[in-house]
């Protein structure tokens, strides 16, 4: 099992690679766009956020986010 399959399991989430999402950002103070790169083994989604530099992924708890697709 993949770490994206378990955190579909435990969270009842529709995340895969390249899913696009909603989540709010304490820095940006409003919600942004990004994309599913991953997990953590932790449970956390690993999303690119638009607008960012190419190699920067931030961690989110897959219940704060809004999946789009």
């Amino acid at each position: 099992m993949t770490k994206l399959e378990r955190v579909r399991q435990m969270y009842g989430v529709p995340a895969k690679i390249g899913g696009r999402v909603l989540v709010y950002s304490v820095w940006a103070k409003s919600d942004v766009f990004g994309t599913i790169n991953g997990a953590t083994t932790a449970g956390y989604l690993r999303v690119h956020v638009d607008g960012s530099p190419p190699n920067e992924e931030l961690f989110f708890n897959p219940s704060d986010v809004h999946f789009l697709n």
